[in-house]
């Protein structure tokens, strides 16, 4: 198996780039991610009612928000909802994301959070992308927050652990997020906004089994990921740079494997580098036994039950295939 790399999951618009790099010899499994990097921006404040806590010292100004709507997965790392008021300039959403660091199961438990050095990483974004699939690297126009205090309980998570952690149903209770700067540092005295309680829950998202794994008729064509000019050696989900007896799928960037012959379908169970998955897919695994997912561009590559998820060890743009 390759190594795994250790990655930031700030997902939402943002992925960390840790410049970990991986063995190339066969296809699936983890890795870590590439993508852009969020900056500093203006936007609107405005105070809220009186805390149920005292803010932390690092606050300045705070801010009360709500959650507004259902859960959703935003990328297969990150569960999250959009949030009231609306502070941004854009016309894009407010969001807050929860993020589980944990490799393998994620537990279910109550913990601190304590910005990004804690076992769940929560961010609130202002103009935030809610659609990671068909964004640009530059799509967040707004700034990113941190929670530096609260809680966030773990209800369910899925039984088996996989490399896709976003998986969880959970709450947050009386969090407090400070602004960051462009180096993901926290402002001191900066705004914060509270939250006091919020829900989210996608620990029932799976593969979707019934995705088009014909890659030479993919609605999409590839067409969202520009492999060639982001130092990439094939398209995933069209297998467009590989030979006929290659496998494009991820190592760190998406390189091309040779079929070893024992590589399994759609849903089916994969262990990489033991066993992997056919042409167009990925297995979702750190080391246990995972499914093997569609890789996809867009809703429609997935077929009619399935939503295209953004793969969060990719750039923006390439996703894999769920269900809830």
């Amino acid at each position: 198996m390759r190594a795994l790399c250790l990655f930031l999951p700030l997902t939402v618009a943002l992925a960390s780039i840790t410049g970990c790099s991986d063995d190339t010899t066969s296809p699936g499994g983890g890795g870590a991610g590439e993508g852009g990097s969020g900056a500093g921006a203006t936007g609107g404040t405005s105070d809220g009612g009186s805390p149920p806590s005292d803010p932390p010292e690092e606050c300045g100004s705070v801010t009360e928000i709500t959650q507004s709507g259902d859960s959703k997965l935003y990328s297969t790392l990150s569960v999250g909802f959009e949030f009231l008021p609306s502070m941004g300039s854009g016309d894009k959403n407010e969001v807050v994301a929860v993020s589980p660091k944990q490799a393998g199961v994620v537990p279910t438990d109550t913990t601190a959070f304590m910005a990004f050095d804690g076992d769940v990483v929560s961010t609130a974004s202002v103009d935030a992308v809610d659609d990671l699939i068909n964004a640009g690297v530059d799509a967040m126009d707004g700034r990113l927050f941190v929670a530096i205090a609260g809680t966030v309980t773990i209800t369910g998570s899925p039984s088996v652990g996989t490399q896709f952690k976003g998986r969880v149903t959970g709450t947050l209770s009386d969090v407090y997020y400070i602004d960051i700067d462009a180096d993901f540092m926290p402002l001191p005295g900066g705004e914060c906004f509270h939250l006091a309680e919020g829900t989210f829950d996608a620990s029932s998202f799976q593969a979707d089994c019934e995705a088009p794994v014909d890659i030479a008729n993919t609605p999409s064509g590839g067409a969202c990921f520009d492999w060639e000019n982001k130092g990439h050696s094939c398209n995933p989900i069209t297998n467009e740079g590989c030979n006929a007896d290659e496998i494009c799928d991820w190592a760190g960037y998406f390189d091309c494997f040779p079929v070893v012959g024992n590589e399994v379908g759609l849903c089916g169970d994969c262990q990489s580098p033991d066993t992997a998955c056919q042409v167009g897919m990925t297995c979702d695994n750190d080391g246990t036994t995972g499914k093997c997912h569609r890789y996809c561009c867009t809703d429609e590559d997935c077929g009619p039950s399935g939503a295209c998820i953004a793969y969060a060890f990719a750039p923006i743009g390439v996703g894999v295939c769920m269900s809830p």
